[in-house]
């Protein structure tokens, strides 16, 4: 087992921010508990769970490191859990390593606009730095994130912690022109590792015909490619 996935190391990035906040999700699990090398990501999650709703942090903790279990337990089943979804299967077909679903933001709200509620902004900070946190203990030589908002953001958060240059990715570029980039862009963590960086329209759209087919194809090859 990674050392990341400790339970007294998980128990500490579940922990809400006030008695009142919910759990954070810095993860969801695919697969088993070893050094993940690929990570899903999107802007925060969409669904809060709390300590009031008799869900302890053990039993969240486990939820976590099952996606199986999690979709039983918590999933909304929305167009964006089904894209989510349908995109993990191909990347399955085709990569047999872990992946980790995950999010530039950990804090849970209904929608992404919602982080800028003034009265959360403490937790929201606290939610970005636990996602750091993760990223940092696997350093995925690939990463795909879906949506311009969760690119822009993604961007932003490489600028300030001085892993890429100012202005060394375009922030304003279509994502319909990140998508056929094939990485979009790579960086460089601070061990010297490479990370791969792959951009996809909202996976809320996924299920809506053959549309993303070019990009699968052209993640594809980096699937098949053994990066650990």
């Amino acid at each position: 087992m990674h050392p990341f996935f400790l339970f007294e190391n998980l128990n500490s990035l579940v922990q809400p921010f006030s008695d009142v906040s919910p759990y954070y999700r810095p993860f969801i699990l695919h697969g088993e508990p070893t050094q993940i090398d690929l990570f899903l990501v999107g802007i925060n999650p969409a669904t809060s769970v709390y300590f009031s709703d008799g869900v302890d942090s053990c039993k969240w903790v486990e939820t976590l490191m099952n996606h199986q279990l999690y979709h039983k337990r918590y999933s909304s089943n929305g167009p964006t859990r089904k894209g989510i979804q349908g995109l993990l299967n191909y990347v399955k077909i085709h990569y047999s390593n872990s992946i980790l679903e995950t999010n530039i933001n950990t804090y849970p709200t209904d929608k992404a606009k919602y982080l800028k509620t003034p009265s959360i902004q403490k937790a929201v900070i606290e939610g970005e730095y636990r996602f750091i946190k993760v990223l940092v203990a696997h350093e995925p030589s690939l990463i795909i994130l879906h949506g311009q908002y969760t690119t822009k953001h993604f961007i932003n958060l490489l600028e300030k912690n001085q892993w890429i240059t100012r202005r060394s990715v375009k922030k304003g570029m279509p994502i319909k022109y990140r998508e056929q980039q094939f990485p979009h862009f790579t960086f460089s963590y601070p061990s010297g590792k490479k990370g791969n960086v792959f951009a996809c329209r909202h996976l809320m759209y996924f299920h809506k015909g053959n549309s993303y087919q070019d990009f699968l194809n052209g993640i594809t090859p980096f699937l098949k490619k053994d990066l650990l």
